[in-house]
């Protein structure tokens, strides 16, 4: 293990600089959260909506991600209680979202060859992107993907097989953790782990471990199969109404992030040399990467928009990455030409200043060829200083601007963390006082703000927890299990943008339901921008 450790040997003030780089990003990119507060109550809802349910003891519900929709809120409400684990929740998410930076760095540096003359500017443009590319919900497919690299690295035979037995691990708990990812990691390193089983008896204990786990979380009552297929199956059915469909900003999003895929694709199909002796962990390096890079840009672009692009350039980042380090791939000039443009025009449409990054050190790449040319030495390490001490002032003065307006005043509060209520608008106070007051024993809400279950910690009435993410196929299954449960009232409607996603209010999205809800429920108070329906007359 302690090569890991070594592929860092670029000096103690480069690493230095370079850890400084990484973490300043880490901490202004993922914990400038203000006071903790949950001002959208849909997005921030994701994170304390389905634990109720799951403590409710009922596996038969649907999660829009997978377990990271309640795990980081069940272990923040297990330590502190179910009044203060809102702020705690959101810690937790930005931790992972910095903890996936990290492993995503470790895999660059894993990648990039000692001998590259380019080594330190890359590690320290490297250490500045990973930020903008991934977030919780990647982290266990990254620690997945970085065990997986390590195993195919020279090592003893009691480091692989230890490293085998957490590639196991990780694979299975990302299959836990996020749907999309967890199938993108099965898919792709799974399979690949399954090739070299088969033909050299390897990563059987990969194998057995991933077993072992899942089973494991079945028999803990964490995991149930028949639900996790049903909710895949759901979310596989209702997938295709989030797309933007052939709008210009998406379909031109989509176009600048398909070239950097498909030179990787291109690249990586061209490396599938079948000789008479196969190297067969070099295919299924190969393979994982084709893989994971269609894979990951088939999520990326479902809902093509400045935020989940993004999600579709690490994977191909890494296969290029790979393929000029391991396999020794010569670029042309049509692809350097292509992908600079895709960057840049990428940086402007996804609002995104830091891929110009990326832009800088294509140009420097550029530059330095006119340059050794005619003086005959190019100096990357003192560069790369050059650029470490950039990115850090302006990371100091990025995070100076977050405090002067006071988003890091979550620092004041998280040894005693404050109350729930303290963190959320009086209009959801509002609706959460009035299911307590009306003794309801679950939620129904079409405006789809998850931080009213979260608050009050009453269950979704029905397996739909955000009602939005069902389509009219649903409707009468949703309908027949809020028939069942029967609460007292329900949120009927709200002006909050969640309630129309796209321009499609929740009732022309479920006619049928709406009908049922205004005759069901013919007392109605609205405040706030919410309307609420109640069974009984009010006082």
């Amino acid at each position: 293990m302690k090569k890991i450790f070594e592929l860092y040997d670029n000096g103690k003030l480069f690493n230095t600089l370079v850890f400084g780089v990484l973490l300043i990003g880490i901490w202004a990119t993922f914990f400038n959260i203000d006071n903790g507060f949950y001002q959208d109550p849909f997005h921030h809802g994701e994170f304390v909506a389905t634990l109720p349910l799951v403590l409710n003891g009922n596996a038969n519900f649907f999660t829009i991600h997978g377990a990271m929709d309640w795990i980081p809120a069940w272990i923040a409400q297990y330590f502190l209680g179910i009044d203060r684990h809102f702020l705690p929740t959101m810690l937790i998410y930005s931790l992972m979202d910095g903890l996936a930076s990290v492993f995503l760095f470790h895999t660059a540096v894993l990648l990039i060859h000692q001998q590259n003359k380019y080594r330190p500017i890359l590690l320290m443009l490297s250490a500045a992107l990973v930020v903008t590319l991934v977030g919780a919900r990647d982290v266990f497919l990254i620690i997945a993907f970085w065990i997986f690299t390590l195993t195919n690295s020279p090592g003893s035979r009691l480091e692989r097989k230890f490293l085998e037995l957490l590639l196991g691990l990780a694979l299975a708990f990302n299959l836990f953790w996020s749907f999309d990812r967890g199938v993108a990691g099965f898919v792709g390193i799974g399979f690949s782990c399954l090739i070299l089983a088969v033909v050299e008896r390897r990563h059987l204990i990969s194998i057995a471990s991933f077993v072992v786990a899942l089973l494991s979380l079945h028999w803990i009552g964490a995991l149930s199969f028949p639900n996790y297929f049903a909710n895949f199956k759901f979310l596989m059915e209702t997938s295709s109404q989030w797309s933007y469909g052939l709008m210009k900003a998406p379909v031109i999003l989509i176009v600048l992030v398909a070239i950097p895929n498909v030179w990787a694709i291109y690249y990586l199909l061209k490396q599938l040399h079948f000789r008479q002796k196969a190297d067969w962990g070099r295919l299924s390096n190969i393979f994982s990467l084709i893989t994971l890079t269609i894979l990951m840009f088939k999520i990326g672009v479902n809902r093509a928009d400045g935020v989940h692009v993004m999600m579709a350039l690490w994977m191909p980042a890494l296969s290029l990455l790979y393929l000029h380090e391991k396999l020794a791939v010569k670029f042309n000039l049509f692809f350097d030409v292509s992908i600079l443009i895709s960057i840049v025009f990428l940086a402007n449409k996804a609002g995104n200043p830091w891929l110009y990054l990326a832009v800088i050190a294509l140009t420097i790449y550029g530059f330095q060829k006119v340059f050794v040319q005619h003086f005959g030495h190019f100096d990357y390490q003192k560069l790369s200083l050059v650029v470490a001490i950039v990115l850090l002032l302006g990371g100091m003065l990025r995070i100076l601007a977050q405090y002067t307006k006071d988003d890091y005043q979550w620092m004041l509060k998280v040894a005693s963390p404050p109350i729930n209520a303290t963190l959320v608008g009086e209009d959801v106070k509002w609706v959460a006082s009035e299911f307590l007051k009306a003794e309801s024993g679950c939620i129904f809400d079409l405006s789809n703000h998850g931080v009213i279950n979260g608050l009050t910690g009453l269950p979704a009435c029905t397996k739909y927890i955000y009602p939005v993410y069902a389509n009219k196929a649903y409707e009468a299954d949703m309908l027949a299990r809020l028939q069942q449960h029967q609460p007292p009232l329900i949120v009927f409607s709200s002006t909050h943008w969640s309630f129309s996603i796209d321009g499609k209010s929740m009732h022309e999205r479920f006619p049928t339901l709406k009908n049922y809800l205004l005759k069901s429920y013919p007392y109605e108070k609205c405040r706030y921008g919410y309307c609420l329906r109640y069974t009984h007359p009010l006082n």
